[in-house]
């Protein structure tokens, strides 16, 4: 995959995140939120590398639901969802327009047959 050239909006909530968070002292989007846990210890300690070198690896990105309760049980209200959101769009743009997880490749395929004319039927409408 290229380098990616993260938009401004990732790198500011990226440092707005490091700036806001409390770190190990709160944890609650920790306690809430399974998929952060297996990235590290508070977001702040995985936003400092994006905030500072613009890295970011792609499944941190692509492992959010975009569920929104990191933000809700947060004291700050910090913007994790949107730092995820916004950076796949990135990750998208710096492949070329396709995802950077290789196990995505299934799902391209899926939606390739499933609107292609093979698989799919135009009918006039109220006639059978």
């Amino acid at each position: 995959m290229n380098k990616v050239e993260f938009s401004l909006s990732v790198i500011n909530y990226a440092n707005i995140i490091v700036e806001k968070c409390n770190g190990s002292e709160c944890r609650l989007c920790m306690k809430e939120c399974v998929m952060m846990n297996d990235f590290g210890n508070c977001p702040k300690d995985f936003m400092k590398k994006l905030a500072n070198n613009s890295e970011m690896d792609p499944l941190l990105a692509y492992s959010c639901n975009q569920c929104g309760l990191c933000k809700v049980v947060c004291p700050n209200n910090l913007p994790m969802e949107k730092v995820f959101m916004d950076s796949r769009k990135d990750f998208v743009k710096a492949n070329k327009g396709q995802s950077p997880i290789k196990n995505h490749k299934p799902v391209k395929i899926h939606q390739w047959l499933s609107f292609s004319k093979f698989f799919t039927t135009k009918t006039k409408s109220g006639k059978k």
